[in-house]
């Protein structure tokens, strides 16, 4: 079954990606908002997801990686391939820290948490390095 989702701007109206996929988690672009889709068994990261003040955003040719910046040595990451992402920003739009969000989605359509979102390309996944203006 192919992955589907309807937007409005940043919003997520309707997807079908809890019926799709069970294991793992998604990341999807529009209107400069990331938005994290979070199956049943990744809900208990949340509270590791909430002690973030902003989230972390690299790309790679291996995948992604979300750090949730917390000012600690070890802050609450995911990793992912690049397959489970509908849209890699072009190269000229990174690094960015400006105007960008992540929001966090449970099934169906739920929206559990927004903070602000930094975007950049790293040479590889994991990337484990604190933002650097």
């Amino acid at each position: 079954m192919e992955l589907r989702i309807k937007n409005d701007g940043q919003e997520i109206v309707s997807t079908n990606f809890f019926e799709v996929s069970k294991k793992s988690f998604f990341l999807s672009m529009n209107a400069k908002a990331f938005r994290l889709l979070l199956p049943e068994n990744f809900v208990s990261s949340i509270d590791e997801i909430k002690t973030g003040e902003y989230a972390i955003i690299s790309y790679a040719d291996n995948g992604y990686d979300i750090t949730f910046e917390d000012h600690t040595d070890y802050p609450f990451s995911l990793q992912s391939e690049i397959g489970a992402t509908d849209r890699i920003p072009r190269r000229c739009e990174l690094p960015c820290s400006s105007d960008l969000i992540l929001s966090v989605w449970i099934n169906p359509t739920i929206k559990v948490l927004e903070m602000p979102a930094r975007v950049r390309r790293v040479s590889h996944i994991p990337c484990g390095l604190p933002w650097e203006e």
